[in-house]
């Protein structure tokens, strides 16, 4: 298998919920007190630590793509969701969050980092997915450090209990208009938080309901949705 970032031989897996958000809410985990996977209906399954590779992708990126070149982007949705998970009061539906304070190295060089960041986990659901979506415009915002300019993240504050107890990753749902694959979204939730990835080539894109965002966006603030 080769990268589908850089086309280098691949040999490091990526994580499908990044280990610092598994930390967070799960805290130390040991055998008498594991981590437990569920895939669609499946019956669940326990998994040995944070690490195991049952909770990474089956598509697989070279050490330099995973280890170096995304860093930033790992570090950038770090700070962002530790600054959300840590507010006082916790970040609720509705709220206006100012940024400028989640990123100590700039506002938008850390923005960028956060979309880079779900652009490479977007790639990995594409291929481990089969969905028919062409990755290479994915790895080429990567490769230049460039925002791809049909992706847009929402963010979320969750409410609901029974989900801020789990960590999930849903897989991609297609959208299509007379037969012809038009947008796609899926989400990412990890206690309470959640974003909201949408690919819109080819749909309006503006919604009363969904606060969207862009890095070609100037806002310095997010206005948080509801799940």
């Amino acid at each position: 298998m080769d990268c589908w970032i850089c086309g280098s031989p691949a040999e490091t897996g990526e994580h499908m919920i990044k280990v610092s958000d598994l930390r967070d809410l799960f805290g130390h985990t040991t055998t008498k007190k594991p981590l437990y996977r569920r895939i669609d209906r499946n019956p669940q399954e326990i998994v040995q630590g944070v690490k195991s590779r049952k909770l990474k992708f089956n598509t697989r990126l070279c050490g330099y793509c995973n280890n170096t070149r995304t860093q930033p982007h790992d570090i950038s949705w770090e700070a962002l969701a530790t600054f959300l998970r840590r507010r006082t009061p916790p970040i609720r539906p509705g709220e206006v969050v100012r940024l400028c304070p989640a990123f100590l190295n700039g506002l938008r060089r850390g923005l960028l980092g956060v979309h880079l960041y779900f652009i490479k986990l977007f790639g990995c659901l594409i291929l481990d997915g089969k969905v028919p979506i062409d990755t290479q415009p994915l790895a080429q915002a990567i490769l230049d450090n460039a925002p791809h300019p049909h992706v847009y993240l929402a963010f979320l504050a969750v409410t609901s209990r029974k989900l801020q107890q789990h960590a999930i990753v849903t897989p991609v749902e297609t959208i299509s208009i007379n037969g012809n694959l038009s947008g796609a979204q899926w989400f990412y939730f990890v206690g309470r938080i959640g974003v909201h990835i949408i690919y819109a080539p080819a749909i309006h894109t503006r919604s009363d309901k969904v606060h969207l965002w862009h890095p070609s966006y100037t806002t310095k603030t997010l206005t948080l949705d509801g799940k």
